[in-house]
């Protein structure tokens, strides 16, 4: 092995490290800034139940049928908007942009808290398989399983 040779080694191992090095650094920078466009999306969820708290507590009844809906029902909206929120969530985590912490919080203490009121669980059972992917489906459907569904 000649000079030229034991230098052009040492310089693909250098690079190659760099680039590791960038990866990572990069990785941390977008789950550092995952975090602050989450709780953007929770603000908009609390903004919705503080300006219409009778909206968030009237969660806790059964999800009408369709000929019972109501023009100016303004739960399917914040049940997309939560549901919305959630997938998000679920996709960041899957791909490690969220703390093992945070996203078993977020999953005991707000998911399971909502997906198991009446009305979430039969917006849920009526949208699931137009609005949300496989994969989220079989997450939430998970969650939901233990819930007795009306």
């Amino acid at each position: 092995m000649s000079w030229v040779d034991l230098f052009q080694t040492i310089a693909i191992v250098v690079s190659i490290t760099l680039v590791i090095i960038q990866m990572r650094l990069y990785s941390k920078t977008v789950k550092a800034s995952t975090y602050p466009n989450m709780m953007q999306r929770v603000d908009r969820v609390n903004e919705i139940m503080i300006e219409y708290p009778e909206v968030f507590a009237s969660l806790s009844e059964r999800y009408p049928d369709t000929s019972e809906t109501k023009p100016d029902d303004r739960r399917p909206g914040l049940m997309w908007t939560i549901l919305s929120f959630y997938d998000e969530l679920y996709f960041q985590h899957m791909h490690g942009f969220i703390d093992k912490e945070v996203w078993h919080g977020w999953v005991e203490g707000n998911m399971k808290a909502t997906l198991s009121l009446p009305y979430a669980m039969g917006f849920w059972k009526a949208f699931r398989d137009v609005a949300y992917y496989p994969e989220f489906r079989r997450f939430i459907d998970g969650l939901m399983s233990g819930f007795e569904i009306g």
